[in-house]
């Protein structure tokens, strides 16, 4: 997925967060603004990525030692990262919303052909062909995936209004 569609994904998965566990409204855009930028964190193991030109004092060791889609886009480091966000910033609701997108990467890049080692340091890779980056199909299956999240936190109300 380009970094724009990462981008878009993470901002819809910091709405669903901040609706789903009811948020103050006025932090609604907090919530959307670090859904966006932990959205595109996975990629500083890419030097030509965004957060790779943001970041490089990170992101030039990390592609000298790591593969792109490798470490960054695991399970492992999603639970190091949660180990050491909840270490240093305990119990804050906004460390969730970087979380949720950053996650949100991870799944995104799920949906391409070459996928991510989940499961890192194990070799094997996960996913489902659905995307081709920087494709037009891309950009119907980011509109669906921010629907969905936009939707989700009010699928009851939904439900009972198609329902009668």
């Amino acid at each position: 997925m380009t970094g724009a569609s990462h981008r878009i994904v993470g901002m819809a998965a910091g709405f669903s967060l901040a609706a789903f566990t009811s948020t103050e409204i006025w932090q609604y855009p907090l919530f959307i603004m670090l859904g966006g930028l932990g959205a595109l964190l996975p990629d500083v193991d890419h030097r030509k990525s965004h957060a790779g030109q943001i970041i490089p004092l990170i992101s030039i060791p990390l592609s000298w030692f790591f593969e792109h889609r490798g470490i960054t886009h695991s399970a492992t480091f999603v639970v190091f990262c949660v180990f050491l966000m909840q270490t240093y910033y305990p119990n804050q609701a906004w460390i969730y919303a970087i979380l949720i997108g950053y996650v949100s990467h991870i799944f995104s890049d799920m949906l391409t052909a070459k996928g991510v080692r989940l499961f890192w340091p194990l070799k094997s890779r996960i996913g489902i062909p659905l995307i081709t980056t920087g494709n037009t199909g891309e950009s119907f299956i980011v509109a669906l995936i921010v629907a969905g999240l936009i939707m989700y936190p009010y699928h009851n109300q939904i439900i009972k209004i198609i329902n009668g």
